[in-house]
């Protein structure tokens, strides 16, 4: 049984994860997120004087992201789009759902904040998932 994922769709989910945050943290709804996130003008500028190596970092969480969805569609055998989909939902509820629910409770952000977390994640993961299924 093949259980590692292919380079190629592995690669071409971690863009898309990369290139959705971008749209979706920077266009989409960041004035949103920005304004939830309450930073200081010191902080803003820490952001931005750290924001090359946060865009390493983010094509690195959505290659592992990838990889890790990959793995888990591959070892059930999953060949269609939605049950590629499914298996991503289940690994955004068991992962990402449950770390942004403890950043709500325990960081003390706005709620605008987890909600714009939260459906990227749901929708990176599903979309990932599904891609891993079909693009074997």
């Amino acid at each position: 049984m093949h259980l590692i994922p292919d380079v190629w769709p592995t690669l071409a989910c971690a863009l898309f994860y990369f290139v959705f945050g971008g749209a979706w943290y920077a266009g989409i709804l960041g004035k949103q997120w920005q304004a939830g996130l309450a930073l200081s003008p010191t902080g803003l500028e820490q952001l931005k004087k750290n924001f090359p190596m946060s865009l390493v970092m983010h094509f690195f969480s959505g290659l592992f992201t990838a990889y890790v969805i990959g793995r888990i569609v591959y070892a059930v055998n999953s060949a269609t789009f939605m049950e590629g989909l499914v298996i991503g939902l289940w690994c955004w509820v068991g992962f990402a759902f449950t770390v942004c629910m403890n950043a709500l409770m325990f960081e003390n952000r706005a709620k605008s904040v987890f909600w714009i977390n939260f459906s990227f994640y749901l929708t990176a993961y599903a979309v990932i998932g599904g891609v891993m299924a079909i693009w074997r």
